[in-house]
């Protein structure tokens, strides 16, 4: 909470209203006109294009029942980056709120509306997108660029705020070269397009990347909404970087076009490729193909490309922050000190062969560990992307010289990404609907690409996933081919964990459990189950004590803990952000899981009842 009221303050300059750039000749018009139905949550990308000219500004309103819009996405044709805003609330026709104002005139590509499900709407409202042109820029434009029924108005857009008169809500800056993160400085939900071809991306370095001509991209399939996050346990802040180490020759093999290649060329950052399934549902958006939190009952194959930065420390995943926005930092981040998904570093195949084909190629290259791979499953309040940035982050630094660990997969199921508890409640529910998919992309993995070794890594709720899976294979009598499996701070019911975790012993080579005392998140969710709910299974709470069951390494990690004073906000973490125990996870893989003590000597066994486990003495 410390963390997020210290980003929430440095969010104030996000929120100031900015100028008007209309003159008195300056005429608002119509651009176009949608319906949304805010019954439900949804998402819609509203077409503008060329044949509406130059426009100076933008603005909505509605012609119905007053709607929040929770963001706002305006992609104009000739900037480097679309800009993102909200939430906006529109209160009817004579109330429009300006949403973008450009830095000079510009062709606007499209817009798109993310809304959020309002059970007391009444039903669809229609909303109005006007554009502020100047005369000399609608004398140059086509006939048909005035849709009819538009009324010319005179005059400045009222900035983007609150409309019941109290503090501004929200600001678009008037730069798409100046876009601000959300005020959580958490990773930006990064709005998708449908894979095609596309310019390569922007050089790193510039605080302000150069404008340069993107043709306008086709209208994006119908697709549910991804919900922006508010923040995120899966993630770190932009930090301070250490100094670069050094950088490898670059190789000649790969093209300059090519998802990462700016690590290759300027040996800034190396290119870590995240093979995935997911059962969420895509959506569309700017630069590469991405998901949301819907349930389309399919398994989608893919692979993405994430650039790991050489400048930073092991275990944090670095994302730009507020006060890298204000030093000009574009939101997608920079490839020397940020994890970034370049442009059209999303790829989904339309087999599963072709996914084998690509993944048993990079398998074969993998070097030292080529014989190794895990998959990742995320747990509560996590996008697409930051799952894929935490899979990264893992291979990379499970890996040595540079070179990242085996090959890395990743099972992504639909978590709305918010930490609200509606989404705790829907999240719950995505994960025993995952189960099935997540059987099927196991079996994918460990059966059809012939890697030797195959481990999972499941984190907090995502054990529920990979429990029930487990659970069902056992009793199916059907192999799990799974060597080493890490069961990292599991948002699971002690009791239940105790119970499932007896019957899958027999799935794998060898089972650890990371848990810990300082662990807020689990904590929270056994206080949201009321009083005398049992503790998570990844709680080490007292009287309780920790989950020990027979064939389960149980190592308690609460002495990792750094805060003394305040509580540990990243505790629920520590499996992956802290380097120590990314070393134990290290040698769980490779050394066929020795006893804890040997690999570690500040594990010290402890006894629970008649049980054995482990705690880390510092």
């Amino acid at each position: 909470m410390l963390r997020l009221a210290l980003m929430l303050c440095l969010s104030v300059f996000a929120v100031l209203p900015w100028a008007s750039t209309a003159s008195a000749r300056d005429v608002w018009g119509l651009a176009q006109t949608t319906s949304i139905d805010p019954r439900k949550a949804g998402t819609v990308t509203v077409r503008i294009g060329e044949t509406r000219g130059k426009i100076k500004a933008l603005r909505l309103s509605t012609l119905g029942d007053s709607v929040t819009l929770i963001r706002v996405t305006v992609k104009p044709v000739d900037a480097a980056q679309v800009v993102k805003g909200g939430p906006v609330k529109l209160v009817g026709p004579q109330s429009p709120v300006d949403v973008y104002v450009a830095p000079a005139e510009q062709v606007i590509d499209s817009l798109t509306l993310v809304w959020d499900e309002n059970p007391a709407a009444t039903g669809p409202v229609q909303i109005r997108v006007e554009a502020l042109q100047s005369p000399e820029a609608l004398a140059s434009r086509p006939a048909d660029g005035v849709v009819a029924g538009g009324r010319a108005r005179t005059g400045s857009p009222r900035s983007l705020q609150s409309n019941e008169g109290t503090a501004p809500e929200s600001s678009i800056p008037k730069s798409a070269d100046a876009m601000p993160p959300p005020a959580t400085a958490r990773p930006p939900r990064i709005t998708a397009a449908p894979p095609a071809p596309s310019p390569a991306p922007p050089a790193p370095g510039a605080s302000a990347p150069a404008p340069r001509a993107a043709a306008p991209v086709p209208p994006p399939p119908p697709a549910s909404a991804p919900r922006p996050r508010s923040t995120d346990r899966e993630s770190t802040i932009g930090a301070p970087m250490p100094a670069p180490m050094p950088s490898p020759a670059p190789s000649a093999s790969r093209s300059a076009a090519e998802p990462g290649s700016v690590c290759v060329s300027d040996g800034v950052c190396t290119p870590v490729p995240v093979f995935f399934g997911s059962s969420r549902d895509q959506v569309a958006g700017g630069s590469y193909v991405s998901f949301g939190f819907a349930r389309p009952d399919k398994l989608t194959l893919g692979r993405t490309i994430v650039t790991v930065p050489r400048a930073r420390q092991r275990g944090e995943i670095t994302r730009p922050s507020t006060l890298d926005w204000l030093r000009g930092v574009p939101p997608e981040g920079l490839p020397d000190k940020h994890f970034v998904i370049p442009k059209n570093g999303v790829k989904i195949y339309d087999s599963e062969a072709a996914f084998l084909a690509e993944a048993k190629r990079h398998i074969a290259e993998a070097g030292d560990t080529k014989d190794h791979a895990f998959i990742y499953v995320h747990g509560f309040a996590v996008t697409f992307e930051n799952a894929m940035y935490r899979a990264a982050q893992i291979s990379y630094d499970l890996g040595t010289a540079g070179k990242p660990f085996g090959t890395a997969f990743v099972y992504t199921w639909p978590s709305k990404g918010s930490l609200l508890p509606t989404a705790y409640v829907y999240d719950g529910d995505s994960a025993e609907y995952a189960v099935p998919h997540f059987r099927e992309f196991v079996k994918i993995v460990t059966q059809k690409t012939g890697v030797k070794n195959v481990h999972v890594i499941a984190h907090s709720m995502g054990n529920r996933v990979l429990m029930r899976a487990l659970d069902e294979a056992v009793r199916e009598g059907s192999p799990a081919w799974i060597n080493q499996v890490v069961l990292a701070a599991p948002d699971v019911d002690k009791q239940q964990f105790e119970r499932l975790a007896k019957n899958i012993t027999g799935a794998a080579r060898g089972l650890t459990l990371y848990a810990s005392q300082q662990d807020n998140a689990l904590r929270i969710s056994r206080n949201i189950r009321g009083s005398g709910a049992p503790p998570r299974a990844g709680e080490v709470a007292p009287p309780a004590g920790p989950a020990v069951v027979p064939g389960v390494d149980t190592i308690d990690i609460s002495a990792l803990s750094t805060a003394y004073f305040l509580p540990d906000l990243d505790s629920h973490d520590k499996y992956a952000d802290s380097p120590e125990m990314l070393s134990d996870i290290g040698a769980i893989f490779m050394k066929s899981k020795p006893a804890p003590e040997s690999r570690n000597t500040k594990f010290r066994k402890a006894n629970f009842q008649t049980l054995e486990y482990w705690r880390y003495a510092k």
